[in-house]
Formats: C-alpha cells, sequence, structure tokens
C-alpha cells in the first residue's frame, strides 16, 4: 500500500512537470479477470466484481487503461512480431503473492477442467456488473441529494432507504469528503447498521485517520479525534486497519499465520490473536462499565472484570484508562492485558486477526 502511495505521487508530480491530463496504465484483459477472482475470493460487492473501469479519478488524478479489453497472449504476439523487446517482472512468475497464484495455478485449472473460454465469460459479466453498477451509482447521487446537506447525513432517511442504496449512499457521501478514500464492504456495512441502529451519538473509526461521526442522528465525515471516549459508548471500529485512541494506536490484521509465528509474535503481551469468523463488526473500543465481566483465557469460567483488576493490583487511574475491544456486546480483550477465551483461536480456526497496541506520541 505504501509502493501504491508513492506511485501515485510520482505520476501526479510527473503530470505537473510535462502538463499532462491522463495517466495511460497497461492493464490488459487478463488483469481484468485476474482482479475479478481477486475480488470474489475477498467478497467484494457488485462494485467490486466490475473490476478495473476504463477510465476513472483516483486521488485528484485521472487514469485510463486502454489495452483493457486486450488478451495477454495477443500482446505478447504483437510485440514478437514487431521485434520489439520487453520486460517481464520476474515476480510474476513465482506463487509467493494471491494475485500470482490466481494467475499461474487457479485460472489454468478452471479453463482446462471448467470453461475454456472463461476469460470470456469473466469480462463479459464485469461489463453487465458495470452498467448496472453505474445505474445503481445514479439512483445513490439522487438518494443523497435528499437525504443529505450542508450539515451531514440525516440517519432516519438513510435507515429507511433499501440496503443496497443505502450502502452506495453512504459510500457516495463519503468520498464527498475523503476522495479516493478505500473501503470495503464491510466497512460500508458497519456505518450502515450503525446508522440504522436507532442511536443519536456514536463514533465509526474507518481508513487513514477519518471518522464517521453521528450527533443527534447527523452523520458527518470528521478527522479521527485523540479521545478514547468519542462518544458515550465509546468508538466503533469499522473493520482491519489502524487506529489511534487517545495515547495509543490499534493495528488490526488479518492474517494467515502459524502457530510458531504466533508464538513468537505473542512474545510481546501487547501483541494477541482472535478467530476471525467469531468475531462480529464493528468492534467496539471504550472503557469499563458497572457488572463487565468476561471469560479470561487460562482461567475456567467467566469472571468480573473488577475482580480481574483486583488480582492485577491496578489502580483506580489504571482501570480508568484501561482499553476494551468488545465483539457482539461482549469483551474479546482488555487490551494489553487478557484476551476472552470465547474469541481464541482453535484448533478449527481458519482466518486469524493480529491485534497489537502501541503507544503513541502525544
Amino acid at each position: 500500500e505504501g509502493a501504491r502511495s508513492l506511485r501515485l505521487d510520482f505520476f501526479r508530480s510527473l503530470c505537473r512537470q510535462v502538463d499532462a491530463t491522463r495517466v495511460l496504465l497497461g492493464h490488459n484483459a487478463d488483469d481484468q479477470v485476474e482482479t475479478f477472482f481477486m475480488r470474489l475470493l475477498r467478497g467484494g460487492g457488485s462494485s467490486g466484481l466490475a473490476g478495473m473501469a476504463y477510465a476513472n479519478k483516483l486521488r485528484g488524478l485521472s487514469l485510463a487503461r486502454p489495452l483493457l479489453d486486450c488478451p495477454r497472449s495477443l500482446l505478447l504476439e504483437l510485440l514478437r512480431d514487431a521485434a520489439t523487446r520487453y520486460r517481464v517482472d520476474a515476480t510474476n512468475l513465482g506463487l509467493d503473492y494471491r494475485r500470482n497464484r490466481i494467475r499461474n495455478r487457479l485460472l489454468p485449472l478452471l479453463r482446462r477442467e471448467y470453461n475454456p473460454r472463461l476469460d470470456e465469460a469473466v469480462r463479459r459479466l464485469c461489463d453487465l456488473l458495470r452498467d448496472e453498477d453505474d445505474y445503481l451509482e445514479e439512483l445513490a447521487r439522487a438518494a443523497l441529494r435528499r437525504v443529505g446537506g450542508r450539515n451531514g447525513l440525516s440517519a432516519k432517511p438513510l435507515a429507511a432507504l433499501p440496503a443496497p442504496l443505502a450502502r452506495r449512499v453512504l459510500r457516495a457521501f463519503i468520498w464527498a469528503s475523503r476522495p479516493g478514500l478505500e473501503l470495503r464492504w464491510d466497512q460500508v456495512e458497519a456505518a450502515r447498521s450503525l446508522a440504522c441502529s436507532g442511536e443519536g451519538r456514536w463514533r465509526l473509526s474507518l481508513p487513514d485517520g477519518a471518522e464517521l461521526a453521528c450527533e443527534a442522528r447527523c452523520l458527518r465525515v470528521v478527522a479521527q479525534g485523540r479521545a478514547a471516549k468519542g462518544a458515550p459508548g465509546g468508538r466503533y471500529l469499522a473493520g482491519p486497519g489502524e487506529y489511534r485512541l487517545g495515547a495509543r494506536r490499534l493495528i488490526l490484521r488479518e492474517e494467515k499465520l502459524s502457530r510458531r509465528e504466533m508464538r513468537r509474535l505473542a512474545a510481546n503481551r501487547m501483541t494477541e490473536f482472535l478467530d476471525v469468523d467469531k468475531l462480529t463488526w464493528p468492534l467496539l473500543v471504550r472503557t469499563r462499565r458497572p457488572g463487565d465481566r468476561f471469560s479470561p483465557l487460562g482461567l475456567r469460567g467467566g469472571k468480573k472484570l473488577k475482580d480481574f483488576f483486583g488480582d492485577l493490583k491496578l489502580s483506580t487511574a489504571q482501570r480508568e484508562r484501561q482499553l476494551l475491544l468488545l465483539s457482539g456486546g461482549e469483551i474479546a480483550w482488555v487490551v494489553g492485558l487478557r484476551i476472552d477465551a470465547r474469541f481464541a483461536v482453535g484448533r478449527s480456526t481458519r482466518r486469524v486477526l493480529r491485534l497489537a497496541a502501541e503507544i503513541v506520541a502525544r
């Protein structure tokens, strides 16, 4: 992601130097098919499955993909016929990255055993999805004009919209304030579920230091605050990512890790691991409340949080500052101290959420 940002910055700088209005990218038809399967396996929605656009804007940069309908094999044939030299990135031939495994292992299998015209079928599906996506985006823009205004987005009429339209309205509203902000489906759905919850005041942390703040049932996009208590109920986390919470930064990463790797990383007590499939998004970060209980990993049964703090001899000030990470209303992690056994990684775990807490300078 860091390299991608640097590349976009370079393109933007070069456009200014040569007075260019657009950057032409070399994505071809095979890249479109690979992108479709990458997003399908990740659980993308129709917008993502529509694949790359022929032209779009990203962070103020105009991009176009004139070769998007041209198969890679045809490009190579044209280059050979023209006796034109070209380069192949050696890393494209390995299996280290997901896109490479899709390109070099999954797609050859699907073409060979299921559909020799797979690429044509996928590209046709992408075109259909893109047309439908464009139409739904028009509906979303019209709905946004009805339920949004200078002061923000009204949660009540938003909640009354059909779910597919409400998600698109939310995305368009957030992008109006943060152009190019990359939003996953689960992050948008977390925002929609909170908007439909009827709660009048909450904060949902989004990627890149943004927050969706709800005050008196009116939504606004704001910069991520420094305090841990963004609202009386705490702060919601839309999905994996990095979040600044007061003097701490929480880092949530979905990863594939072996037990040996987890044991090595867990030597740092500020790093823990949870089973992704046992979690309910959005997660909530808050401080303690009367009656809080959880099931500390390594102990039998439940325990009052008050008694757990007492066993550790925490001062009143420490108890007041202690952050808790909740899933579905249940404490999943007493940050930096102990996870709840109900969310722990087990033999049946398929996906791991790596949690890390860091102290940051004020």
